[in-house]
């Protein structure tokens, strides 16, 4: 058949419904980029959530570690009294556990974010024999003789938290190294 055989209202209104389908089917793909486009930018930005948490979280745990030292000194300080004594070992201990659950959760996000969580884990190492060796450190020091005793435990611990302190300095900067390579190749795939 050809298209001079029929009558133009016929040809007319063939020619609207081939460019109506047309539309359609453009639409439908425009449709289906965009959808690509709107999961990729939603993906990149829980990403840059993850990596926002992380260095947060990361910086955290520098000040929960502070916060635990600072524990310490009181501890050593005015644990002068049994009950000062118990207040501050106590508070401590529950320092260094909430630093040890934000270095946990770090864990977590690591794997989400696929990182070398190499970091992280020599921070735990870290901060957990600093702990070990703070607390057997302590079992020299005497309520009783409260001055003497702090001095004498002080210096079985002197300088022990600077490993800590530079793993967690480490491990900010490398969050933070991540996060920046993170956003850079998030802005390359964009």
């Amino acid at each position: 058949m050809r298209l001079d055989q029929f009558k133009i209202g016929v040809r007319v209104a063939a020619l609207a419904i081939s460019l109506l389908l047309g539309m359609v089917l453009m639409g439908g793909l425009a449709w289906q980029v965009h959808r690509a486009d709107v999961t990729q930018f939603e993906s990149c930005g829980q990403r840059a959530a993850d990596f926002e948490k992380a260095v947060n979280l990361a910086r955290e745990v520098q000040v929960t570690f502070k916060i635990q030292i600072q524990e310490w000194k009181n501890l050593l300080l005015r644990g002068g009294d049994q009950a000062a004594f118990d207040k501050y070992k106590a508070a401590f201990i529950k320092e260094g556990d909430k630093a040890q659950a934000q270095l946990k959760e770090l864990t977590t996000l690591y794997a989400q974010l696929a990182l070398d969580s190499s970091p992280v884990s020599q921070a735990q190492a870290s901060l957990s024999t600093l702990s070990q060796q703070y607390l057997e450190a302590l079992k020299h020091y005497a309520v009783a003789d409260a001055d003497q005793s702090a001095h004498a435990v002080d210096k079985l611990v002197k300088g022990k938290d600077r490993p800590p302190t530079e793993h967690l300095d480490k491990l900010v900067e490398a969050v933070m190294a991540a996060a920046q390579q993170g956003r850079a190749s998030g802005l390359d795939e964009m």
